[in-house]
């Protein structure tokens, strides 16, 4: 009777904490760029019904919209899973901080009792559940990414779909597998088809190596491929896919970047060292035999982590985020080790109460591995010093904190002083939050360059931003024309002197709380004839 009330108290306590976590003032802190972009074509496909780069006023681009969008003006840089998600919840509770990024937490919520039943599902054991959504749920890199207008928790919902449904699979149960497998890939797909890729060939990989093991295999596979494919392929031929592979990354980037991503999984949710468990268990347990289909499953996870690792290095850029669909991957591997490898309760407790509370397991084991990457500050990364701390207690306290950052004062003040009427912003930025913010054209100086032959007032826009408001691209307006200077009247305000990458969902750079400091940002408003 008591281990009963101690499992329905747990997963009662983990809902609580999951709904605080996930939802707890997911309006208070401003859309960043990724999610403007995400929410402006959002509203764009409530509008039109399909994601278009340009809404009448505003044309929604990080880079070129030559690239990002097709001759129809539609958006196909990447699938549209994650803007359609946003475009029903706006058109249901309207356009707002909220709406935007309330369909991904809902997809976070899920993502943990997905995992909570595929534990159960896997292990027969409650506290292999309950572990492994105490893993992801105290994870600052789960909580940070499910908090955003982005597709990162759909892309770990797909992935603990996955691995259930190859599970499944692998046990020849259920018929319905292979089509839920297909059905898991294609939603991945659809979030972003780069992400995909790692799950593929992992189980191009797994079939060559077991179809002898388990005959089946190779025809679930087929079915789950076939399917997979008449999904696919529609987005393929639409968007081009092939012509983006010009923007893949050298290959001299990549031990540094599968270096990264390990170092920042082994701080922020699973400590590398852990996995030394696993031998010794195994030694101590050699007349033991893992039954096929976990072995197998054990095999795809194993190859899983690198090759996925390996294909996110290719993509542009250094961002955990790339790599979200293993977060739930390795919640579910400490899970394994503290709950079921682990016999002893009172060792199996401490460790998992460590590893879900503190940060000591990884300040105090490899840590030397980060001062590796002085070596590369080329590629912009931030080097943190860690210290030990709770880390879930600081991601409590900084929802429960109000944040304001320097796009909220710049926003804020815009609004009050043109009033509710339209008007222009000039600035070398795409400034999508401020789009999103208020109700103004931006003018993107990158592609608009200052006309000085015919300067006359009602030609010019309202307001000029020689730097970014919200620093998506970091560019800026070096000058301001001298034959500007008689129209404009040049404005210095206060703001918060926030970090522009502050609310990216990077433990290392990530802004908890408001800016303690401030500094003066230059605005010119156009005078009144």
């Amino acid at each position: 009777m008591f281990k009963k009330i101690t499992i329905i108290c747990s997963y009662v306590l983990l809902a609580v904490s999951a709904v605080f976590l996930l939802f707890y003032a997911l309006n208070d802190r401003p859309l960043w760029g990724d999610e403007a972009e995400t929410a402006l074509l959002s509203a764009n496909i409530v509008k039109f019904g399909v994601p278009k780069v340009f809404d009448g006023k505003n044309l929604i681009t990080l880079f070129n919209p030559t690239i990002e969008a097709n001759q129809n003006g539609v958006w196909i840089w990447r699938p549209w899973l994650g803007e359609y998600l946003a475009a029903l919840s706006f058109a249901f509770l309207g356009k707002s901080t909220f709406a935007a990024r309330f369909p991904f937490a809902l997809f976070g919520l899920m993502t943990l009792t997905l995992l909570a039943y595929t534990a159960f599902y896997i292990y027969k054991s409650h506290k292999a559940a309950v572990l492994s959504v105490f893993f992801l749920l105290s994870s600052e890199l789960f909580v940070l990414h499910v908090r955003q207008c982005r597709y990162y928790s759909v892309v770990m919902f797909t992935e603990v779909w996955i691995i259930l449904s190859l599970f499944m699979v692998l046990k020849g149960k259920k018929k319905s597998a292979p089509i839920q497998l297909a059905i898991a890939l294609t939603l991945q797909f659809y979030s972003n088809y780069i992400m995909v890729l790692g799950n593929v060939i992992s189980l191009v990989v797994l079939s060559c190596l077991f179809y002898k093991k388990i005959p089946a295999l190779l025809r679930s596979l087929a079915v789950t491929a076939l399917t997979f494919t008449a999904f696919a392929l529609p987005w393929i031929f639409y968007a081009k896919l092939w012509q983006q592979g010009a923007f893949l990354v050298d290959h001299e980037d990549i031990p540094f970047k599968i270096l990264y991503y390990v170092s920042e999984i082994h701080f922020h949710l699973f400590p590398v060292p852990l996995l030394i468990v696993i031998p010794i268990y195994l030694l101590k347990r050699r007349v033991k035999k893992i039954e096929p289909a976990l072995s197998t499953l054990y095999a795809f996870i194993c190859i899983l982590i690198p090759v996925t690792m390996l294909t996110e290095a290719r993509a542009p850029g250094i961002y955990m985020r790339y790599n979200a669909a293993l977060f739930p991957v390795f919640a579910l591997i400490a899970a394994v080790i503290t709950g079921e490898l682990i016999k002893n309760n009172l060792i199996s407790v401490t460790l998992a109460i460590l590893l879900g509370f503190t940060n000591l397991l990884s300040v105090y084991t490899i840590y030397p591995v980060k001062s590796m990457f002085e070596g590369f500050r080329h590629t912009g990364v931030h080097s943190k010093i860690y210290t030990p701390e709770i880390p879930v207690f600081k991601m409590a306290k900084s929802i429960t904190t109000h944040y304001e950052n320097k796009l909220t004062v710049v926003a804020t003040f815009i609004n009050r002083e043109s009033r509710g009427k339209d008007g222009s912003i000039y600035v070398a930025d795409p400034e999508l939050p401020l789009i999103f913010y208020t109700n103004m054209e931006i003018v993107d100086a990158r592609f608009f360059p200052p006309n000085i032959s015919n300067v006359k007032t009602k030609y010019l826009h309202d307001w000029i931003l020689p730097k970014s408001a919200s620093g998506i691209v970091k560019t800026s307006i070096d000058n301001i024309p001298d034959a500007f200077n008689s129209f404009y009247e040049k404005l210095s305000i206060e703001v918060y002197d926030s970090k522009a990458d502050g609310s990216v969902p990077e433990p290392d750079s990530y802004e908890y709380f408001t800016a303690k400091s401030k500094t003066n940002f230059i605005i010119y408003r156009k005078k009144t004839e």
